[in-house]
């Protein structure tokens, strides 16, 4: 298959911090992330479920796993998310895995010097050592958000693009639906952990949840990674936590994870894609701030945690989201 050329460096200009989506974008106008949680009913077998899930880490949820590091060296395991132009690189998509692909022989356009998620050094698809490679590319002329696993650095040109998998979701749909690149086919912008968010004090959504386990799935779901473990929750799987913003505000957590808490309690969250973790929050990578000369707003976060280390030569943060005296185990609850 063909080999992707290296990125040209790409130079800031006052108009590529267009290339990167404001915080203030509302992704899908219909999207059942946004709704708030009300008179929640408790799932029979919730405390199963969440059980499975945490693994025993009932006092945090998961890593937040980024980088701000120089390019060179970088490797980030969230979703980098772009906007995007019709004057920007044509790619023909051909996707390596899975038959019906819905981005099979599609157009989209992706800008010059776009980075994906995960490991830099990832080329093809005899690596082993990569993550998701999740790209997201939001085209404000076409009105529609493409979405890709598995997606090598674009060179840059243009031409076939060999990704893992992926789908495309309209600004106007509620961002659910078959195929996209999670197992649920949630589109990759619909509850992610925006840095640009904690850093304003408030996740106005339900989060997006991975699990290291999973039964099938349940709407909003259309998808799963094929588990069928009885004990563990569906992927769709709406999640709760009960305590209150005033347990949340004397838990000990620190400011940025109460956010996130408070977030789980206003709205939910919602299992989208099943990993190698226990529960956990899935982010925005701050690679896409980096690939365009712009800070990357997760060292800001980063300089809260003084005793946060980088870990090995790819220069990751591992931020553990921990919650203080909140059990999870006793406050997660899966509902309906």
């Amino acid at each position: 298959m063909p080999t992707p050329q290296p990125v040209p460096t790409a130079s800031p200009t006052p108009e590529t911090g267009s290339y990167i989506a404001p915080p203030e974008t509302q992704p899908f106008p219909t999207s059942p992330f946004d709704d708030r949680v009300n008179s929640p009913q408790y799932l029979a077998n919730s405390s199963t479920m969440i059980a499975r899930a945490l693994n025993g880490d009932d006092f945090y949820l998961g890593k937040i796993q980024v980088s701000t590091h120089d390019l060179s060296t970088s490797t980030d395991g969230q979703t980098t998310v772009y906007v995007a132009h019709r004057s920007d690189p044509r790619y023909t998509i051909h996707c390596m895995y899975y038959s019906h692909c819905p981005l099979e022989g599609k157009i989209v356009n992706i800008p010059v010097g776009a980075l994906p998620g995960g490991n830099l050094g990832f080329k093809d698809f005899h690596d082993t050592g990569h993550d998701d490679q999740h790209m997201a590319v939001r085209n404000t002329d076409t009105q529609i958000e493409t979405d890709m696993w598995l997606t090598p650095t674009p060179n840059g040109i243009g031409g076939t693009l060999n990704i893992g998998y992926g789908g495309a979701f309209p600004f106007s749909s509620g961002g659910i639906g078959k195929g996209g690149a999670t197992a649920a086919g949630f589109a990759l912008t619909q509850g992610r952990a925006r840095p640009a968010d904690l850093i304003a004090g408030r996740i106005p959504y339900a989060l997006s949840l991975a699990t290291p386990c999973e039964n099938g799935h349940v709407y909003p779901a259309y998808g799963d990674d094929g588990g069928h473990d009885a004990g563990c929750p569906p992927i769709g799987s709406h999640v709760w936590l009960d305590s209150s913003p005033s347990e949340i505000a004397n838990s000990g957590a620190d400011r940025y994870f109460q956010i996130i808490l408070n977030a789980l309690h206003e709205y939910g969250g919602f299992i989208g894609d099943r990993c190698d973790c226990n529960l956990s929050v899935a982010a925005e990578g701050g690679l896409a701030y980096q690939a365009f000369g712009l800070p990357n707003p997760w060292a800001q976060i980063l300089a809260h945690f003084p005793d946060e280390t980088p870990s090995g030569p790819s220069g990751e943060y591992h931020l553990l989201v921990r919650t203080g005296n909140i059990d999870l185990s006793a406050h997660l609850h899966v509902i309906k």
